[in-house]
């Protein structure tokens, strides 16, 4: 199986091994990875677009892959941006 496969089917299992959604977003607040809700809506779509990446797409790639999925739409530059902020989170 491959890695973006392995993030797009097994995204419930995944999010399984975070101990909340609130506990989630709160976190990425306090890192400084969301700092409002625009185009990435929730801290579980920032993760997914983190790990979608880590699978070995580019980034034109993985933004487009967001998009195809519902994640989010937002170009390969705006994703840059979001997961440099994410980085300590």
């Amino acid at each position: 199986m491959e890695p973006i496969t392995a993030v797009e089917n097994q995204w419930p299992f995944l999010l399984s091994f975070v101990s909340s959604e609130e506990e989630l977003e709160q976190s990425a607040y306090t890192y400084g990875a969301i700092r409002r809700k625009r185009r990435v809506a929730r801290a579980s779509d920032l993760l997914r677009l983190a790990l979608a990446y880590a699978s070995g797409l580019t980034l034109r790639q993985t933004a487009a892959w967001a998009e195809v999925v519902g994640v989010a739409a937002l170009s390969d530059v705006a994703l840059l941006n979001r997961l440099r902020r994410a980085d300590e989170w």
